[in-house]
């Protein structure tokens, strides 16, 4: 028995018991549903767990945010009422009040967990599955694996989904059958629609230029860094004064793809070689090209001009006056800037 399927308590549905309930009037069940929905969707989307807490702070954020209607209020009140109400009822009976798309989250999280998978790889498998299950709408269908196969279908034919994002479902219930269901093989056949290559729209200096001024001054600095750096947006925000090594010219990336430090500047596909200096904490500075792989500091020193050898990519960085700082690497001054 796996670990999505094993569980030593009761599992309670609050929609079965909601249709099946006597206190509730028939005209009433549908506002209802509605409401506890919607109240168990914004849960789910904050991590939070179910309960009088989570409620009140749906209550407070999602609903008293716009003017409601008296009636709309009076209704959705008295549904989060029977639904705490409920809640009580299962702890009482020893029950599981977990909808299915929680249990497949957690089951998800927790073989991540197991397996030392990365939090982000963890958090969108969970989302995956959580999409699943909404989409299966019951234990017995996710199990199938003939309902996966229409469900990854659907991705590419309904939404036409990228590529790389049907790749990332494709993981995600491989993960699953194989690591939560215990699964030694699954059959998850799909024929994928690859998406032609498209030119990208890339702006000139001067557009540029005028993009950045329009900027508030809190959010020009860090909008500068993370085009000329090509950094990706965790990577932006989880960076500390003392990553930024303006001597050098370098930046150190914690914790970035794959879990792992970049002791560079890298550049992603977004920044060419030939991308404009920006203006940089005072400083004029050029993102240089580093290949996705990752690339390490040769020892005693930083390598590329400076070393009086070739850059870790075989190549000899191009000099543009001025100070060259990069191994391959990732920030070289230009002469514009002294």
């Amino acid at each position: 028995m796996n670990s999505f399927e094993f569980s030593g308590k009761r599992r309670f549905d609050w929609r079965e018991d909601l249709a099946a309930s006597r206190d509730v009037a028939e005209k009433e069940k549908e506002g209802y549903a509605f409401a506890i929905g919607w109240l168990e969707e914004w849960r789910l989307r904050k991590e939070l767990p179910a309960g009088r807490e989570a409620a009140r702070w749906w209550w407070k954020e999602a609903v008293q945010s716009k003017n409601r209607v008296g009636w709309q209020q009076d209704q959705w009140a008295e549904a989060v009422r029977w639904y705490l109400r409920w809640l009580e009822a299962c702890v009482q009976k020893g029950g599981d009040a977990r909808g299915l798309e929680e249990r497949l989250r957690d089951a998800v999280v927790n073989a991540g967990t197991r397996r030392g998978l990365a939090p982000r790889t963890r958090a969108s498998y969970a989302g995956w599955l959580m999409r699943f299950g909404k989409y299966a709408g019951s234990a017995q269908r996710v199990m199938d694996e003939t309902v996966a196969r229409s469900w990854l279908s659907s991705l590419v034919e309904d939404l036409q989904v990228a590529y790389s994002t049907q790749k990332q479902a494709l993981n995600a219930l491989a993960f699953f059958y194989k690591d939560v269901c215990e699964r030694e093989e699954s059959d998850l056949r799909v024929r994928f629609r690859k998406i032609s290559p498209r030119e990208p729209v890339i702006l000139n200096p001067t557009e540029l230029n005028a993009l950045f001024e329009q900027l508030a001054p809190g959010y020009k600095i860090p909008a500068l860094l993370q085009y000329g750096a090509g950094l990706r947006l965790k990577e932006l925000v989880t960076l500390r004064i003392k990553d930024v090594d303006l001597e050098l010219g370098t930046l150190t990336v914690r914790q970035g793809k794959g879990d792992k430090d970049y002791p560079l500047l890298r550049r992603r596909s977004a920044v060419s070689r030939s991308a404009p200096p920006h203006s940089i904490l005072g400083g004029r500075y050029r993102a240089e090209a580093v290949c996705d792989g990752g690339a390490e500091l040769p020892e005693g020193g930083t390598g590329g001009a400076d070393a009086g050898g070739e850059d870790v990519l075989g190549e000899r960085p191009e000099k543009q006056g001025g100070r060259g700082v990069s191994a391959g690497g990732a920030l070289e001054e230009d002469a514009e800037g002294g």
